[in-house]
């Protein structure tokens, strides 16, 4: 019984401590990247502003399954993509995976060189609760998305380079 009683404690105590270190930590994670892109701002916005070109450039987005939904809907497979804020430099979007979680996408267009270059800023956001699992995921979300970002920017900048 002694035995039984010290190990309810026991994992009372580890899921308190995991809780408390979980609260520690933001209720939200932003990782971001960025590209110098060898084109004017003009040539690079569409590739950002349209989302039915994204599953060019975009790896994982399946390109036959994109269906706009209305102006600012589109859903590229099991995901819902919201068009949130659309100007000359900013696109803002809302990701809604088939489980229900928001992620919030800003793409910022950067001018450079007088408009014949420009940088391409991507950040994605995500908001978590206040489980301690949820809080220590957040831990893995720079190592999980980073390279992803990375990697479309890198074959954005690949297709406008080849594409005329």
């Amino acid at each position: 019984m002694r035995l039984i009683k010290g190990f309810i404690i026991s994992v009372f105590v580890l899921f308190l401590l995991l809780l408390l270190m979980g609260l520690l930590l933001p209720a939200r994670t932003i990782v971001s990247r960025a590209a110098n892109l060898p084109a004017a701002p003009a040539t690079v916005y569409p590739w950002l502003a349209e989302v039915q070109r994204w599953p060019s450039w975009m790896e994982g987005l399946d390109s036959n399954t994109v269906s706009r939904l209305n102006d600012s809907v589109t859903r590229i497979g099991n995901m819902e993509i919201r068009m949130l804020q659309r100007s000359d430099t900013l696109i803002q979007t809302e990701w809604i995976t088939a489980e229900g979680q928001h992620h919030f996408s800003i793409m910022r267009l950067l001018p450079a060189d007088n408009g014949k270059l420009c940088t391409v800023q991507w950040q994605f956001e995500q908001k978590v609760g206040w489980w301690p699992w949820e809080r220590l995921g957040t831990l893995l979300h720079e190592k999980i998305m980073g390279p992803r970002l990375e990697t479309n920017l890198e074959r954005l900048r690949e297709k406008i380079i080849t594409t005329p």
